[in-house]
Order: structure tokens, then C-alpha cells, then sequence
């Protein structure tokens, strides 16, 4: 049986293959350890791969069972498809959609992948948005209170019926 850590070790064009992704691409074994992340979570988490080699997920990124779409694909033995998931590195909170599998080799699950789509900044983007927008209509509104029917003035029954 393969080993991850042999496989991206003896074959550095698998590591380099992933590193050329502009998706963040995660990998870990079948204790939930991590293994290897490329250059684009490196980058997005703040975390170098020395600095995560080994350490389970629940402890480097806060994420049990189901809240992790690779534990969740490693535990279900299954593949989990465009999961939108938060977490936390590095005290920022990060908004990703996320692929992710078990890797098997002869039969047996020998850990678990995760290719992620970051959407922190679309999600940051969209709120900026909303609150513009209700700027927007909120001094609509005070523009018809000041200019509109509140200045006509007049007494006529057919007028104040209007």
C-alpha cells in the first residue's frame, strides 16, 4: 500500500501539479492528520506545511466531523461535493466551497483530499453591497420625506383629499 507522505515525497511533480491549481488543495491521512497543503492554502490559511505536518484538523483549523468537508468525506468513505464551509486561521474567517474524497489504495481508505474555492472576498463584496444598498434606499426615503408631498401646501378639500 502507498503512502501519502511517500507519494508526495517520491513524486514532486504531483506536489507541483497541485501547486500550479489556483484552487487551495488540502490533503490528509486516515487519522485525519495533516499531510500537505499547496502553495494557494498556504497563502490563504497563513499556515507554511512544516507548520501543519501532522497535526489533526480538529486542532489546526477548529473543525469536527461534518464541519469539515474532508473528515466528513474521510469518515463517510465518500465523495462530498460543492460544501460552502467557514472556518477560522489565523483569526480570519474564511468562506470556501469545497470538493472533497476519500484516497484509497488497495481497497483501503488511506486518508482524504480537499480542493476548495475560497469565496471570502465575493461574500465581503456582496455584504459591502447590501449595505450600500440600503444607504442608498434609506436616503431615497428621507429625499421623498424633505421633497415630496410634504412641501405642497395648500387648503383646497380637493387638494388635501390627494
Amino acid at each position: 500500500m502507498i503512502s501519502l507522505d511517500r507519494l508526495m515525497s517520491n513524486c514532486p511533480y504531483v506536489a507541483d501539479l497541485f501547486n500550479r491549481l489556483k484552487d487551495a488543495v488540502y490533503l490528509c491521512d486516515e487519522n485525519g492528520a495533516m499531510l500537505w497543503i499547496n502553495n494557494v492554502a498556504e497563502k490563504l490559511d497563513g499556515y507554511s506545511r512544516e507548520e501543519i505536518y501532522g497535526k489533526r484538523i480538529e486542532e489546526v483549523y477548529g473543525l469536527t466531523g461534518d464541519a469539515s468537508p474532508m473528515l466528513k468525506a474521510l469518515n463517510r468513505k465518500e465523495m462530498v461535493d460543492e460544501q460552502i464551509f467557514r472556518y477560522v486561521a489565523n483569526g480570519r474567517e474564511i468562506i470556501q466551497i469545497c470538493n472533497a474524497g476519500p484516497l484509497w489504495s488497495e481497497g483501503k481508505v488511506i486518508g482524504a483530499y480537499t480542493i476548495q474555492s475560497d469565496v471570502t472576498n465575493l461574500k465581503e463584496i456582496l455584504d459591502r453591497y447590501i449595505t450600500l444598498q440600503q444607504h442608498v434606499f434609506e436616503d431615497h426615503d428621507q429625499t421623498l420625506k424633505v421633497e415630496g408631498f410634504e412641501k405642497l401646501v395648500g387648503d383646497d378639500p380637493q387638494f388635501l383629499q390627494c
